[in-house]
């Protein structure tokens, strides 16, 4: 065959199409208790170790999986599934914490303070060996220069231990109008 009809022969064939990652369920059952982040995954910025009531948060997780979309397609299957597999949480079931997936993850630790002050967040400090329901919220070394904000967040147990540590920047992009 010659080059154009190599060329006429590609053209024709169907394209294969580029199939969208799909949301693995979890195969175990959720506790009562879900191990939001810590030192088992792998974090870098969570050194205790944060554990949800998951009970007391169906109610939001079930309003969060109809306000909220993301176009990251296993983190949003994620948002919708966990109403879902919240819903066969029994109170009872404290015998061990569930670890959740990264999508799962995704869509819960941006949240972690809001559970905290909401009191549904308890949290393991590895040196104390103790847990704790209250934090203590220390934002540090605030800086702004022209439209960037920066900042460190710490969150500490009563102990003084550091349970999260994060570099935080806020960069502004303004547009500047004509002023006639």
């Amino acid at each position: 065959m010659n080059f154009f009809a190599n060329w006429f022969f590609k053209a024709k064939t169907k394209p294969i199409p580029i199939e969208k990652a799909q949301y693995e369920k979890p195969k175990i059952d959720c506790s009562s208790l879900i191990l939001l982040s810590g030192p088992a995954y792998g974090d870098k910025t969570f050194f205790g170790s944060f554990v949800l009531n998951a009970v007391s948060i169906r109610d939001w997780a079930l309003d969060h999986s109809t306000s909220v979309w993301s176009t990251a397609n296993l983190e949003q299957q994620a948002r919708v599934f966990l109403p879902v597999w919240l819903d066969r949480v029994s109170s009872e079931s404290n015998d061990f914490i569930t670890l959740i997936d990264m999508p799962m993850r995704q869509v819960l630790v941006p949240y972690a303070y809001d559970f905290y002050l909401k009191g549904w967040l308890s949290v393991y400090c590895h040196q104390c060996s103790e847990f704790y329901d209250t934090l203590i919220d220390n934002e540090h070394n605030h800086q702004k220069a022209g439209h960037t904000s920066n900042w460190t967040e710490e969150w500490l147990c009563p102990s003084g231990h550091i349970l999260h540590h994060r570099e935080q920047e806020i960069r502004l992009i303004v547009k500047k109008t004509n002023k006639e």
